[in-house]
């Protein structure tokens, strides 16, 4: 949650600079017109500069601003390239589903397939602190039983599904299957 936080902030930080820059390249633009056209036309009716060196300078005009535009864009991409940079690198550093919580270790792929016996001892999840989707859950089903899971919308049904095919992770308590415990399954085992 936090790290979502933290992207969104640097998002707004982003559009916010964004627009800041847009409008001084816009404002940049119409005061050097207006310089341009004010200073060579004086420059033109007091005789100093011809029509033709007048006319030259207006055609040359939008390369000098494109080129100032361009470089008043470049801090724009430099926050943008740091944006990406930075979460490039937090998804870099995650840890898969198929990494094991302690490095030292690799997820087991049992040689067999599973038997069935799933044992849930005292689950809780949630999606935030403040909502806990389901407390203290105790359940065992014994290979080759059927059963079935009711109950209201949003009681946590599917949340308990899948936290049974480890698309998600308890907060507290164990699941096992076959005597394992679920942290140090492969999910592809699991799934299968």
């Amino acid at each position: 949650m936090k790290r979502s936080l933290n992207m969104v902030t640097l998002s707004i930080s982003n559009m916010i600079f964004g627009q800041f820059t847009g409008g001084v390249q816009s404002a940049y633009t119409n005061i050097v017109r207006l310089v341009v056209m004010l200073v060579g036309g004086g420059l033109v009716l007091s005789q100093q500069m011809s029509i033709g060196s007048y006319t030259a300078f207006l055609v040359m005009y939008p390369q000098l601003t494109g080129a100032v535009s361009a470089i008043l864009q470049i801090p724009l991409s430099l926050q943008g390239t740091a944006i990406a940079s930075w979460r490039v690198k937090e998804l870099l550093n995650m840890t898969t589903e198929y990494d094991h919580d302690d490095p030292g270790k690799t997820l087991l792929y049992p040689k067999y397939s599973s038997k069935g016996h799933i044992r849930a001892e005292n689950v809780s999840f949630s999606y935030d602190e403040n909502n806990p989707v389901f407390t203290g859950v105790n359940l065992e089903i014994k290979p080759g039983d059927r059963i079935g899971i009711v109950g209201q919308t949003g009681a946590g049904k599917t949340t308990f599904i899948n936290l049974l095919l480890k698309f998600y992770r308890p907060q507290e308590g164990k699941i096992w299957l076959d005597d394992y415990d679920y942290n140090d399954l492969n999910p592809t085992w699991i799934r299968n």
